[in-house]
């Protein structure tokens, strides 16, 4: 236990030093933009990105053994969240080019460019990947979906990103497209039910679907666009291939229960969910007897106790989760590359590895077409801002009684 709580404890300082000293030089040149100085203080962007490498390299050790240990104790193997993974490893090609590029950047002709492009930045509190009349239709849908669920019994929280919005931000978050919510195990066949015979739609207005990627539903409005998948996304078997999903939409999680060591948790029913975030799951105290009501952009959500708040977010997206803001890729990007690299796996089984190439090259494009993954400083707690007139238009249009 000793050497776990070490690991446990060290990483995330460590992470947080690295991350914190990258912010401040920025803060640094940024502020003395105008000043003779900045070319000297721009001169330590290849020392700060020196020591971004060095933590990352290091928490991915301590990370990496504190895997092993949890490994050891569950008799199964225990990996990290996979998103988080991709950051971590955007943040380390980016301190790589820091110390080239950046290096040349700085000295040249631009400390502040190349601060801003290198080195930690603050999160732009004005740039939301959902419009406001997006975030007005998941606001509203939000509302619906918990009005549902109150009039049928059915027990949720709200988790994942929706949870840290949430608790972080007093709504949407910023980099987030959607809403994330998990229902427990003993009311799962009771919502499924309802959800295939209609009476969801019936009464809220709202279209709901199965999701096979994740295992769960997602609800949208019928008037939304609708998701373009290609013949050739059906063709190698993509399970994002569902042309009538609109978007935007809600993710809703039908829980199971499973056991951890010696402890019950409810998690994610596809087993492919719960190994890309381990770390997102609920034990029965936590998720309690009564919800806890958040206050949420317009309306209210429904979570766990706080102090068990502060511990599940940690525990899903690390110590520094409301200190920096992640940048993710959209949800298309991941499923559009994933068609790709599935299209590229499959011709080089064929031993195609001209057309393996091109795809994988196919996929590189997708991703890289999107600003990469990063941290960055939440200097100030912003929600997803939206249009009330819309938000208020589709929240009386469900005609729950």
């Amino acid at each position: 236990m000793g050497l776990e709580k070490f690991f446990q404890d060290t990483y995330p300082k460590i992470d947080g030093a690295g991350r914190s000293a990258s912010y401040k030089l920025n803060r640094l040149i940024r502020d003395n933009e105008t000043s003779r100085w900045r070319y000297v203080y721009g001169a330590a962007i290849p020392f700060s990105a020196g020591l971004s490498m060095a933590t990352i390299f290091t928490t991915g050790l301590c990370g990496a053994l504190d895997c092993l240990i949890q490994s050891a104790k569950e008799g199964k193997l225990v990996y990290g969240n996979m998103q988080t993974s991709i950051v971590y490893g955007s943040e380390l090609w980016r301190s790589v080019q820091a110390l080239f590029m950046g290096t040349y950047m700085a000295l040249s002709y631009s400390p502040k460019e190349a601060a801003e492009k290198y080195l930690t930045i603050a999160a732009d509190p004005h740039k939301a990947r959902l419009n406001r009349d997006e975030a007005a239709r998941v606001y509203a849908m939000g509302d619906g979906l918990k009005a549902f669920f109150i009039k049928h019994g059915i027990d949720h929280r709200m988790c994942s990103g929706t949870a840290l919005g949430a608790f972080r931000d007093g709504g949407i978050i910023l980099n987030d497209d959607d809403e994330d919510y998990l229902v427990h195990p003993d009311d799962v066949e009771k919502m499924e039910k309802l959800f295939e015979e209609g009476t969801f739609t019936a009464e809220t207005g709202i279209q709901v679907r199965r999701k096979a990627v994740t295992g769960g539903w997602q609800c949208f409005y019928e008037d939304s666009p609708k998701k373009f998948f290609s013949d050739e996304a059906i063709k190698v078997n993509n399970p994002d291939a569902e042309p009538d999903i609109g978007d935007p939409f809600i993710d809703i999680f039908p829980a199971v229960r499973r056991t951890l060591g010696n402890k019950e948790i409810f998690t994610y029913g596809k087993l492919e969910m719960s190994a890309q975030s381990p770390g997102d799951y609920l034990t029965p105290k936590e998720w309690g007897t009564e919800p806890t009501i958040y206050p949420f952009g317009p309306t209210t959500v429904w979570g766990i106790e706080r102090g068990a708040m502060l511990e599940y977010l940690k525990r899903c997206y690390g110590p520094t989760a409301l200190e920096y803001k992640t940048l993710l890729l959209p949800h298309k990007s991941y499923a559009d590359a994933s068609v790709e690299l599935r299209k590229s796996y499959q011709l080089a089984r064929n031993w195609d590895y001209k057309g393996a190439f091109f795809e994988l090259r196919n996929a590189y494009s997708t991703v890289t077409a999107n600003p990469l993954p990063r941290f960055m400083r939440n200097e100030t707690p912003v929600s997803t801002d939206f249009d009330n007139e819309v938000y208020n238009e589709k929240r009386n249009s469900i005609c729950i009684k």
